[in-house]
């Protein structure tokens, strides 16, 4: 079984040391702008405002992107195994890192695709939750400020775990395969968001279902945005992909963060507007689901040409 190879292709690594670089000389020259006082001293080895000028150098001339870059040989080849590749039946010496022409088969993949669009179907639950999670206990509960971040914040504190027992499962349970946890958590997050609103109204009861909420979605969040882009578009074709998929799912995201001010807006003045904004959520999250259900057993394609020995 082929592992997911987290390594950026060369999209990402033509862009990351120079925007890398900019963000950290940018860092420094803040630093001494809004000290001015501290004049040359500021920059002086030791000194906070000097400190991303020593970084910068250090990631310009030490920073390496692969194995290969220090003489050690590519995963795939320690592991002896063939190296994946985007499009079926084509050998690895045909996508070279790096070029447009793969960025282009990385546009050109339906899967990419496909997950970008469960992924914008599963981001507006994630945010609107992470937003308004405080604003919904405070309106069913009667609760404080204080009391009303604590009781949101369950959905926060399930994250890690969520994402944990998603990568765990989908390597141990399924031989890595991300679609079946990512659809069963998908459609048991449909049917929570669904039945929301009937949880009893008791603090206990909605910390419980915020909790399961932050468990359950951050498992599809994780295996989307980041481990099946990679398995599906390979290691040469990963910062594209994730690209793309991240970049859909942040539209996603704008649409739940102001889901519930839309919606207060187009129903009459007095209304509830949770019920329809958890009934909608639940339907995004089932189509999300069904998209996925046909990919069931799929794999990342793998080159056809044999092992390097």
């Amino acid at each position: 079984m082929k592992r997911p190879q987290p390594v950026a292709d060369g999209v990402r690594r033509r862009t990351r040391i120079p925007v890398e670089s900019i963000r950290l000389l940018t860092s420094a020259a803040t630093a001494r702008m809004k000290y001015p006082g501290s004049g040359r001293a500021a920059a002086r080895p030791g000194r906070p405002a000097g400190r991303p000028y020593h970084i910068h150098g250090k990631f310009v001339f030490l920073q390496r992107n692969r194995p290969e870059d220090v003489g050690l040989p590519s995963i795939e080849r320690y592991h002896g195994e063939p190296e994946a590749v985007v499009v079926a039946d084509v050998s690895p010496t045909q996508e070279p890192d790096g070029s447009w022409k793969l960025v282009g088969q990385v546009l050109q993949n339906r899967m990419v695709w496909l997950l970008a669009a469960v992924y914008f179907l599963a981001k507006p639950t994630r945010y609107l939750i992470l937003f308004w999670s405080p604003v919904y206990v405070n309106e069913r509960l009667g609760t404080g400020t204080a009391e009303s971040g604590l009781l949101g914040s369950m959905y926060d504190l399930a994250g890690p775990v969520g994402t944990l027992a998603g990568g765990y499962l989908s390597d141990s349970m399924f031989q890595s395969r991300r679609m079946p946890v990512g659809v069963i958590a998908l459609v048991s997050l449909a049917i929570l968001m669904m039945g929301f609103q009937y949880l009893p109204l008791t603090k206990a009861a909605i910390g419980a279902g915020l909790f399961a909420a932050g468990f359950l979605v951050f498992i599809p969040d994780s295996l989307l945005s980041g481990t099946a882009a990679i398995d599906f578009d390979t290691k040469r074709g990963a910062s594209t992909a994730s690209g793309i998929v991240n970049g859909c799912g942040s539209i996603g995201q704008i649409i739940g963060v102001t889901l519930p001010g839309w919606v207060g807006r187009f129903l009459a003045e007095g209304r509830d507007i949770w019920n329809s904004i958890f009934f909608g959520l639940g339907l995004a999250l089932a189509l999300a689901g069904l998209l996925l259900v046909p990919h069931w057993n799929r794999v990342p394609i793998e080159s056809k040409s044999p092992a390097p020995k």
